[in-house]
């Protein structure tokens, strides 16, 4: 049960970042202003329990952890939405460092970012940027914690078929 409560937790914070980041697109503010980067802090607080969860639940000598989760009998599109989530991430990524290597052109400062662009950064940007991390966050932990859930009803169950009735 904890584990869905996690999750659950985990689902609403991706769903929280991806609405940052489709109103950072249309260049709105999100609703609550500044206390949208509360879910800063809502990463660590899914985000360390899943580590220590998933270490603690992972066979002696076993291998990979993501592999061993998405291969906990998740649906085939959970591990297609993982590698989505991990290429819009870097997508992500790789348009803010290109939108700031355009500010800095155009400021005739260090093309290679040694240095701040000088004006300040535009919020709509900042959020842009950091929703994406969030997404990857709160995404990784949603799908964690329901591979957890589901390895955790597979261990119950195959503990009931063994004990005798």
């Amino acid at each position: 049960m904890g584990y869905v409560i996690l999750m659950l937790i985990s689902a609403a914070g991706f769903l929280a970042s991806a609405s940052c980041q489709v109103l950072s697109w249309h260049g709105k503010d999100p609703p609550g202003g500044p206390a949208v980067f509360l879910l800063h802090f809502g990463v660590f607080a899914v985000w360390i329990p899943l580590v220590n969860l998933s270490n603690r639940t992972m066979p002696k000598g076993a291998g990979n952890n993501v592999d061993r989760l998405l291969a906990a009998a998740l649906p085939a599109w959970v591990t297609k939405a993982y590698k989505v989530l991990s290429f819009l991430t870097a997508l992500g990524f790789v348009y803010v460092i290109f939108w700031f290597l355009g500010q800095a052109k155009h400021q005739h400062q260090s093309p290679l970012l040694l240095e701040a662009p000088k004006q300040n950064l535009v919020p709509p940007m900042v959020l842009r940027w950091i929703s994406t991390v969030w997404m990857a966050f709160y995404g990784f932990a949603t799908i964690g914690f329901a591979g957890l859930a589901r390895l955790a009803r597979k261990q119950k169950q195959e503990l009931s078929i063994d004990s005798p009735p």
